[in-house]
C-alpha cells in the first residue's frame, strides 16, 4: 500500500511557511508517537508568493486563480489532500476545491470547531479581507458566539500584520501589541482567534493574556489525523 502524502500550500505569506512544518511535525509526534524519520508523514509543500496586499486593493480574480494553479500543482504530485495555512486564500474556499479532485481541508472549520463552550467574546484578528468576507463572523453566529467588531481594533491589527511581515524591530510591534491588548480588555474580550497566520510569529515575543485561538494549529492537527485515517 502507497504512503499517503499530505500536500502544503503555503507561502501566504512568507514568513508564516516554516512554523506551519514545525506544527505538523511536533503534531506527528504527538498524535502518531513518531520518533523514527520513517515514522513522519510524507509532505509536499509548495511556498507560493501570492499578490495579497495589505495597503491597496486586491484583484481577486488574480488571487484567486493563482491559488489555484498552486493546489493543480501539488495534485499533479500526487499528494493525497491539501491543507491551506492561510485564513484569507478560505475567502475562495468553494471556488478552490472545485479547481481539484483531492480534498481540501477547511481551517476556517477546523478553528471555530476548536473553540471551547464556555467562552464569553471572541476577537478575530485577521487582515481586512478576512474580516470583510465573514468567514469566521458566519461560523460563530452559527455557533451562538458573541464576537468583536471594532474600526479602531482593526486598524492596529492591519498595522502589526504589516510590520510582523516587513519590520525586525520588535519594540514597534510589542507596543501595537499593548494598543490592542488594551482594547480587548476594554471590550471584555476573553478568547482571541488568530486568524492570520503571520500573527503566530509574535506569539513568543509578546505577553499574551487572552485564550488563543490558532487556526494553523488547528489545521496541522487534523492534517496529522487524516493523514493517520488514510493511512489505515
Amino acid at each position: 500500500m502507497e504512503i499517503a502524502t499530505i500536500g502544503i500550500l503555503a507561502g501566504m505569506g512568507p514568513k508564516s511557511t516554516a512554523p506551519f512544518i514545525d506544527q505538523v511535525v511536533i503534531q506527528s509526534q504527538s498524535i502518531l508517537n513518531a520518533k523514527e524519520q520513517i515514522e513522519f508523514p510524507p509532505m509536499m509543500i509548495y511556498s507560493l508568493p501570492t499578490s495579497f496586499y495589505m495597503d491597496k486593493p486586491m484583484d481577486h480574480e488574480v488571487v484567486k486563480n493563482e491559488i489555484c494553479q498552486g493546489l493543480k500543482r501539488l495534485e499533479k504530485s500526487e499528494v493525497s489532500f491539501i491543507v491551506m495555512p492561510c485564513n484569507t486564500a478560505h475567502i475562495y474556499y468553494e471556488f478552490l476545491q472545485k479547481c481539484v479532485k483531492v480534498p481540501l481541508i477547511n481551517m476556517i472549520d477546523m478553528a471555530v470547531d476548536s473553540l471551547p463552550s464556555n467562552i464569553k467574546k471572541v476577537a478575530i484578528l485577521a487582515t481586512s479581507y478576512t474580516i470583510d468576507s465573514q468567514l469566521y463572523q458566519k461560523r460563530l453566529k452559527e455557533k451562538g458566539i458573541e464576537y468583536l467588531v471594532d474600526e479602531e481594533l482593526q486598524v492596529l491589527v492591519n498595522q502589526l500584520i504589516s510590520k510582523i511581515t516587513s519590520e525586525k524591530d520588535y519594540g514597534f510591534i510589542k507596543n501595537l501589541w499593548e494598543k490592542i491588548s488594551n482594547i480587548l480588555i476594554k471590550k471584555n474580550i476573553d478568547t482571541i482567534i488568530f486568524a492570520c497566520s503571520d500573527l503566530n510569529i509574535i506569539l513568543d515575543k509578546v505577553q499574551i493574556q487572552f485564550n488563543i485561538v490558532d487556526p494553523t494549529l488547528c489545521l496541522a492537527k487534523e492534517a496529522v489525523k487524516k493523514w493517520k485515517k488514510v493511512n489505515g
